[in-house]
């Protein structure tokens, strides 16, 4: 992109829903917020009222991702920063282009800036650590029951076809939840792709 057409870095940013908890912690005010790039950090402006600037050099780690629900793609950002307790998140059912495109620019500036600092992708690991359980709960499920109707001297045999659709589940979608959920470290700014669902 030609250098007069490039957008300003203090235009890069996406809109966020923010809960109480980051309210209370940002100092900021609204049912949303908008996060720039700036040029030594990040920007975070209230809906209504407030702004918070959190440098570079606060950030202890970041993790960038989405989640799937039955609404659809919540976006996330989740910051965690040097001497304070938990973490700070922002998501929504936001602006996917305006996600990626703030994503895209901030990874190779803090990469740049802080080559120590840990970048992720995904959603965390409670995603793929319920589903994996359920499937394997299910599994279970299914074989107690086949047990039971064995002792009892029913036919076993009925509880196949619920242990088969259990397995299936637990094979292909198990792996599948577990690589695209859990947090990853990126290494390489081209790696964040894998966390830019259709952005």
């Amino acid at each position: 992109m030609p250098a007069d057409t490039a957008p300003a870095i203090a235009d890069i940013g996406f809109p966020a829903a923010l809960s109480k908890r980051a309210k209370r912690q940002l100092g900021v005010a609204g049912r949303t917020c908008v996060v720039r790039l700036v040029p030594d950090g990040f920007e975070i402006a209230g809906e209504e009222a407030g702004r918070m600037m959190l440098p570079f050099a606060r950030i202890a780690r970041m993790r960038v991702g989405f989640e799937e629900t039955k609404s659809g793609t919540i976006l996330l950002l989740r910051l965690w920063r040097v001497g304070e307790r938990g973490t700070v998140a922002f998501g929504g059912n936001g602006d996917r282009r305006a996600y990626g495109r703030f994503v895209r620019a901030a990874v190779p500036r803090l990469i740049q800036e802080r080559p120590d600092l840990p970048i992720e992708t995904g959603s965390g690991w409670f995603v793929p650590i319920f589903a994996i359980g359920a499937f394997g709960a299910l599994s279970l499920a299914a074989v107690g029951f086949m047990l039971y109707l064995a002792v009892t001297g029913d036919d076993w045999r009925i509880g196949l076809g619920a242990l088969a659709v259990a397995l299936i589940l637990l094979a292909v979608l198990g792996p599948w939840v577990w690589s695209r959920h859990r947090p990853r470290r990126i290494a390489r700014a081209e790696e964040i792709e894998r966390a830019l669902p259709g952005c």
